[in-house]
């Protein structure tokens, strides 16, 4: 498997919403691996027809194509520079570290370790020594509301709220691209360019999470240490712990043995079906939880396509695949 990172910088806000009652109101600042698998094959359908979303999705179900969820980067002071944040694990430490309650608060809101620390950071969950993570600094953007009007026939201007994320400008979101022929890769890199115009996440009709593909980096070889561990980690197929960097849901039969020794937060999925190509109503998906990135498990898991609805006859998949690191504790 050869492994590709797309570095994206957003020139308009982005609305990445939360599956609740107030997911409009509500954003955050990275998208999952199915939003982005989604927005693919929508781009693969609306430019090269069903024919490149079969061979797309036939990718993914065989495992020739992984993603993972969308993660922060930050501009260094050279390109080399830039720092990828991973996220954080879902593990406990072995021994509580003696932090006064204040630093305990701030630890909590830390959700992204940036690459060249990750081993340092998982020595320490497993007694090494401490490392205060309150140096990372998690000011990726600003969140703020915008107001809007809805307009029914007959009826006067009803208005609502939509959350939106405004990232700083020496920041973005980066991505993580498994792939095993250049065929697919160079594909996938001209879809995503397309993409960039229209918009990934929510609310693009009114021109939010529209993008540039800043940066390529090719991870055959890290260039630094934060990309030299990260080649090591995700070439690390036979490591006693693996860590999911997509939103990922193991197939029936897998399952069990997937929990087996487990540290993981899930996620409820659901949302529409939009037909690119039509204007009919959108039709609910069938709801999901699986587990989040950064969950933990002793051992790999191939994940699936699962079916949640289906449009113009055809079936709608969900991404649950995952990109793994391969650590040891």
């Amino acid at each position: 498997m050869n492994y590709s990172a797309f570095k994206l910088r957003f020139t308009a806000p982005v609305h990445f919403g939360q599956d609740s009652a107030r997911s409009l109101e509500l954003t955050k600042p990275y998208f999952c691996a199915d939003t982005l698998f989604s927005a693919l094959c929508h781009t693969a359908l609306l430019t090269e027809g069903d024919q490149a979303v079969e061979y797309l999705c036939s990718a993914a179900a065989k495992g020739a194509l992984l993603l993972s969820d969308g993660m922060p980067w930050h501009e260094g002071e050279a390109q080399e520079e830039d720092q990828l944040y991973l996220p954080r694990p879902f593990l406990n430490p072995v021994h509580r570290a003696e932090v006064l309650p204040s630093e305990r608060k701030k630890l909590k809101k830390i959700k992204y370790i940036p690459a060249n620390a990750y081993g340092a950071y998982l020595s320490s969950l497993a007694g090494g020594p401490y490392l205060d993570c309150t140096q990372f600094s998690q000011d990726f953007g600003m969140q703020h509301e915008v107001t809007k009007a809805s307009v029914p026939e007959n009826g006067d201007a009803v208005p609502y709220f939509v959350g939106l994320f405004t990232f700083e400008p020496n920041c973005g979101i980066y991505f993580l691209m498994g792939w095993e022929e250049d065929e697919l890769r160079d594909r996938v890199g001209t879809w995503l360019e397309l993409l960039g115009m229209t918009g990934v996440g929510g609310k693009i009709s009114s021109g939010y999470g529209t993008f540039c593909v800043y940066d390529t980096i090719e991870l055959d070889v890290g260039f630094d240490c934060g990309t030299e561990w990260l080649v090591q980690a995700l070439n690390a197929e036979d490591a006693p712990t693996h860590i999911t960097l997509s939103s990922c849901l193991p197939a029936d039969s897998e399952l069990d043995e997937a929990m087996a020794e487990a540290s993981y937060q899930l996620l409820r999925k659901g949302g529409f079906i939009h037909d690119p190509r039509g204007d009919g109503q959108p039709v609910k998906k069938q709801t999901q939880c699986v587990f989040q990135a950064g969950s933990v498990f002793s051992r790999r898991f191939r994940g699936e396509l699962s079916i949640v609805g289906t449009t113009r006859g055809h079936p709608v998949y969900r991404y649950n695949r995952p990109l793994w690191l391969g650590v040891k504790l």
